[in-house]
């Protein structure tokens, strides 16, 4: 939700009241209930320069205006909100500004210290956690209504406990028709309205269609509480035009058959397509008045005396609200087994869905237990295959051992032959030197006995 714009009122008092104008800046404000009478008046947002010195910083600076509160955060709430400070507020008043969708509060406190620390401690808070509106508090140095026509004031007791307000104002609190009552006992108040005259800051025209922007001819959802447009919007004395029948549409959705229209407070059954009573709020007088009735004659009243008229009245109410009531009775019978058999068809479904889910369950247990045996099958003949390759490399490493000592004698008989090679060679060598020696001493000893012959 983005943050509410202030209203060209406020905004124009607080730009003159910054700048320090020419006279003093004023904050227009509207209280009173507007079924019995309006007052309007204005707040001095500087303080009297024409006032003597001895009359300022008393009372008139321990007064504080919250300004442009929006009309979504209510009286409740705003209490809420004050509530660490309300030990110090004498008086709590709620005005409606010039704007209809903001309104302000007036606190007094008991000092004007007690206000600046409020404006210090509180400026800039978030008046509700679903609302981005802030505190924007400015003190104020007078206050001015004008003069209009009497109106009931409020009384002395608070019309929620009945006792007595105090004297002093001390946790007070006067809405906006006027009406006073105990902070306490108003801020646990469930209901919206004045409890003393009915009335809400939330007026029937600030309240627009859910579906469109219709202001006028509304009517609320007694079911669920929603707005919806009429069938027929009038403007004048006659002239009208066709609206978008948003109510009618929301009764044709959810057969929720009474709504209330917002101005005359009469009901108004769909399904008879009827009023249900023959009351109705007269504006200018404030009051309930009789509506004839378009089945009754103008007449059918006369001679009797008003006691019997008011017996009969009662008892036609009373059959209307009967016939009502059965008729709503038997709706809700109509809806109760409507969602018996809708549910039962879904407990149906979901039992049907459980037994799949059940049956799947088992295939798959059984599949992971035929997997889990598999699994241990295979894991106790990966265990053999590794006592396996672990023994044929144990006698591939003893073969491989094996290999390097062959080898190695290999080498040494080879060393070995070698020696013995070049010692035969080297004893062949030195017989045939012998031998050669031997036959030279052959050939000479030949020689020497075959010598010259003799003479004969």
């Amino acid at each position: 939700m983005s943050a509410p714009t202030a209203s060209p009122a406020s905004a124009s008092a607080a730009s003159a009241a910054a700048s320090g104008g020419g006279g003093p800046a004023t904050l227009p404000f509207v209280c009173g209930n507007p079924d019995i009478a309006v007052k309007r008046g204005h707040l001095d947002l500087v303080p009297d320069r024409s006032k003597k010195a001895k009359q300022r910083g008393t009372r008139e600076d321990a007064t504080v205006c919250l300004q442009n509160i929006p009309c979504s955060i209510n009286a409740m709430d705003l209490l809420v909100f004050l509530e660490t400070a309300r030990e110090h507020i004498r008086l709590t008043r709620l005005l409606n500004s010039v704007d209809p969708q903001f309104y302000m509060a007036i606190l007094r406190f008991d000092k004007p210290e007690a206000a600046s620390a409020f404006i210090a401690n509180f400026k800039g808070r978030q008046l509700d956690l679903l609302d981005s509106a802030v505190c924007d508090p400015v003190i104020v140095y007078g206050v001015h209504e004008q003069d209009a026509p009497a109106q009931t004031q409020g009384a002395e007791t608070c019309a929620i406990c009945l006792d007595a307000l105090p004297e002093d104002g001390m946790d007070a609190v006067m809405i906006q028709c006027k009406h006073s009552f105990h902070a306490t006992c108003l801020s646990k108040c469930l209901e919206l309205t004045c409890p003393v005259c009915r009335y809400t800051h939330n007026r029937v025209s600030e309240v627009q269609c859910q579906q469109c922007d219709v202001r006028e001819g509304l009517w609320m959802c007694l079911t669920c509480g929603f707005v919806g447009c009429g069938r027929r919007q009038w403007f004048g004395d006659s002239a009208h035009v066709h609206s978008n029948s948003h109510a009618l549409l929301h009764f044709e959705s959810t057969s929720h058959p009474y709504a209330q229209n917002m101005q005359t407070q009469r009901v108004w059954d769909y399904r008879q397509d009827r009023y249900t009573y023959r009351l109705s709020h007269d504006v200018t007088s404030n009051k309930l008045v009789e509506v004839p009735s378009p089945r009754t004659a103008p007449s059918h009243s006369e001679g009797l005396s008003e006691e019997d008229t008011q017996d009969a009245l009662a008892l036609e109410y009373t059959f209307l609200l009967t016939q009502q009531l059965e008729s709503q009775r038997e709706a809700f019978t109509r809806n109760l087994h409507g969602v018996q058999e809708h549910w039962a068809e879904q407990r149906k479904q979901a039992e049907q869905r459980r037994n799949a889910a059940a049956a799947r369950h088992s295939e798959l247990t059984q599949a992971l237990l035929s997997t889990t045996a598999s699994l241990s099958a295979a894991t106790k003949r990966s265990k053999q295959t590794q006592l396996e390759v672990a023994k044929t490399l144990a006698a591939a490493k003893e073969e491989a051992s094996m290999l390097a000592t062959l080898e190695n004698n290999i080498k040494d008989w080879h060393r070995r032959l070698a020696s013995e090679d070049e010692a035969r060679k080297a004893v062949l060598a030195k017989e045939e030197k012998v031998i050669a020696q031997l036959e030279e001493q052959l050939q000479e000893l030949s020689l020497k006995l075959d010598g010259p012959a003799a003479p004969s």
